[in-house]
């Protein structure tokens, strides 16, 4: 995973194919949060931009394993645009987690890239 400076002010983690990487969260709240990326997202298609698996696991061991479901993200949109997109990825319990990214798509002009987590 890099710190990418695609433009002056703009900036994003990317995640190359096929290994991606991994970001580090916590929920700090005393309550279950919606968890959502923001990535980048080009069009007309075929996006330059890899269709990515995004997975989430859980790294307390006082509560075990916690995995979400999979999640896939299509970067692409059917009009002329490159723009920030959010995406729902699942509800995480408070506690510390990881975030693996990890594009499936081979052959793209530039890796899957995150500008964002919110909880």
């Amino acid at each position: 995973v890099e710190m990418d400076n695609w433009f002056t002010g703009k900036y994003g983690l990317t995640f190359p194919f096929p290994t991606g990487g991994d970001i580090f969260f916590a929920n700090p709240k005393n309550r279950p949060m919606d968890l959502y990326i923001n990535f980048m997202a080009n069009g007309p298609l075929p996006s330059y931009y890899p269709l990515t698996e995004i997975t989430v696991e859980s790294l307390s061991a006082e509560k075990g394993v916690i995995k979400l479901k999979p999640v896939y993200i299509d970067p692409g949109e059917p009009w002329t645009v490159h723009v920030v997109k959010p995406a729902f990825i699942g509800t995480v319990p408070p506690g510390d987690y990881i975030l693996h990214a990890r594009p499936v798509e081979a052959g793209k002009e530039h890796h899957f890239r995150i500008v964002g987590i919110n909880l």
